[in-house]
């Protein structure tokens, strides 16, 4: 399972960690489902082994709504198939630009 998270420029040792990248186990294990009792329970061992090193945690943003990486990975295709033809269909129907009541005629 991936976690990303990024360090800040704190004076304590502040690591920022986003829930919203904890989507699922990875190969070979990616089509099982992930709830978000086994979520947390990851990144309280995370959290765990930073506190331990000296980093202070905080976990920032909802958990992701996908429930494995497979799942995750047919969202995305599917949502950038709309984006796509929302695209082409903006590209061939340009905007008609705002008409108000101060522009010329």
């Amino acid at each position: 399972m991936d976690a990303s998270g990024e360090a800040m420029a704190k004076p304590v040792n502040l690591f920022v960690l986003y829930r919203s990248s904890m989507a699922g186990w990875e190969p070979p294990n990616d089509s099982e489902i992930v709830d978000d009792a086994t979520r947390q329970k990851v990144l309280d061992r995370i959290i765990a082994a930073l506190s331990h090193a000296g980093y202070v945690i905080e976990p920032d943003g909802p958990f992701p709504t996908v429930r494995n990486q497979l799942e995750g990975r047919i969202q995305l295709k599917q949502t950038l198939a709309k984006l796509r033809r929302k695209w082409r269909y903006e590209k061939k129907n340009p905007p008609v630009p705002w008409q108000g009541p101060d522009t010329p005629r």
